[in-house]
């Protein structure tokens, strides 16, 4: 492989990432604040009787959701070398802005 075949990989990746972590911290922050008031609803109605929550039903809902978050992450950064540039450009615009 050459150098200058690998170098637009990286420079893609590199923006791609960049501009996915930036929409993914915008787009976390926003879910976190209405999960957070829906779960609040939830523990207010439970605690007023109005509904009944199934604690084991929910972990393994919550379990789920994370393995097959975990599974596509790991696919899309596994691609080398724009998995490289997409990692990098994903960190800093998760960190940086």
């Amino acid at each position: 492989m050459e150098l200058s075949n690998i170098i637009p990989d990286l420079g893609a990746g590199g923006i791609i990432g960049f501009v996915i972590g930036f929409a993914a911290k915008i787009i976390i922050k926003i879910a976190i604040a209405f999960l957070g008031v829906y779960f609040a609803s939830l523990v207010y109605l439970h605690h007023r009787g109005i509904i009944t929550i199934h604690e084991e039903a929910l972990k393994g809902t919550a379990g789920s959701w994370m393995s097959t978050l975990s599974g596509s992450a790991q696919t899309i950064i596994s691609l080398a070398p724009f998995g490289g540039g997409f990692a990098a450009g994903f960190y800093i615009g998760f960190r940086k802005f």
